[in-house]
């Protein structure tokens, strides 16, 4: 097993990040990881990849960005979703994280 196969695991050593990891893990789905790196790096040069970032992108930005992972219109819908409920917490993905189970699960 070399780390470079995980797209993940080279996003989680390279940020540090949990929502980087996050959107890399969404692009990963149905597809390699070395495409899901491709196109994590494409939307990190294009949009960016940050709640903020996403958030304000217009999504055939985001959708060209992604394209080489595929599914790039369920994807850019999972990760607008994702962005809309990560902002609504003013810490971020790590303020989410730091939470209690109970209270991070409450709507």
């Amino acid at each position: 097993m070399r780390a470079e196969e995980y797209a993940s695991l080279v996003v989680a050593c390279e940020s540090g990040d949990p929502f980087k990891v996050l959107v890399v893990t969404i692009l990963s789905q149905s597809c390699t990881d070395v495409a899901a790196l491709k196109a994590y790096r494409a939307l990190e040069r294009r949009v960016g990849v940050t709640p903020a970032e996403l958030g304000s992108a217009h999504i055939e930005d985001i959708e060209a960005s992604i394209r080489a992972a595929g599914l790039q219109h369920q994807k850019t819908s999972a990760l607008n979703a994702l962005t809309g409920e990560i902002t609504k917490f003013a810490a971020g993905l790590r303020g989410v994280l730091a939470l209690p189970v109970e209270d991070a699960l409450k709507p």
